[in-house]
């Protein structure tokens, strides 16, 4: 087919792969022309929700429809508060495909910053909370302080390390960081980390987000996003 030159300022008769290389620059790329679907395996962040937590009456909050081919999910918690004085069940997790997993596949390790000190090493940790896959929750801030008056901004990352061989040989792996924003002195330095894992050989397409009972207070939210990949 020959190429020819439209009136109307198209180009017709152009084959497949027929532009020599490099000849195609970013500046000639519409904006948001490039969709996740055409990118070749490069994968960006898409957001999935925003959940309000703080509606009065929630204790939990399930996130659903998050794709299976998501490799990386990240949630996002503002203003992260609960209404009660709950020092053991802040913020917990529970992942599933289909249906939540309340069975014993949950560990994790979490510490937090002392409040008091930050130049001597042995008053900068506290040591938090550890737990050796038996437990039917993953754990992200718990045992933290007393009262209610506490809000954390912070993110959690979830990553897929699972392996066919069964989940004792991989699984989603966690980590996390929060900072507490309660107003005073020393406490707007203290700082939350938390690593964890999920033994599963599954997708991720569904996050329970609850504590202890108590209502969510402060404008608490999260927004949830996630980055698709070719992991199999």
């Amino acid at each position: 087919m020959p190429i020819t030159i439209n009136g109307s300022g198209t180009v017709t008769g152009i084959s497949v792969g027929g532009l020599p290389d490099g000849i195609v620059d970013t500046d000639m790329i519409a904006a948001n022309a490039v969709t996740a679907a055409k990118s070749s395996g490069r994968h960006t962040y898409q957001k999935h929700t925003q959940v309000n937590l703080d509606t009065g009456s929630l204790t939990s909050a399930t996130i659903t429809g998050i794709p299976n081919n998501a490799v990386i999910i990240k949630l996002f918690f503002q203003r992260y508060s609960i209404d009660g004085n709950n020092t053991s069940n802040v913020l917990r997790l529970r992942f599933g495909a289909g249906s939540i997993d309340t069975g014993s596949n949950y560990s994790w390790g979490n510490f937090r910053t002392n409040s008091t000190d930050r130049t001597d090493q042995s008053n900068a940790l506290n040591s938090g909370d550890g737990n050796a896959n038996d437990n039917d929750f993953m754990s992200i801030i718990e045992k933290a302080s007393t009262g209610h008056v506490h809000i954390y901004n912070g993110v959690v990352t979830i990553e897929r390390a699972t392996d066919s061989g069964g989940a004792d040989e991989g699984g989603w792996f966690t980590r996390g960081r929060f900072t507490d924003l309660r107003n005073g002195n020393e406490q707007e330095r203290r700082q939350y980390s938390h690593t964890g894992r999920w033994r599963n050989i599954g997708v991720i397409n569904q996050i329970q987000i609850f504590n202890g009972g108590y209502e969510y207070d402060e404008s608490a939210r999260v927004v949830c996003c996630y980055q698709t990949g070719d992991y199999e």
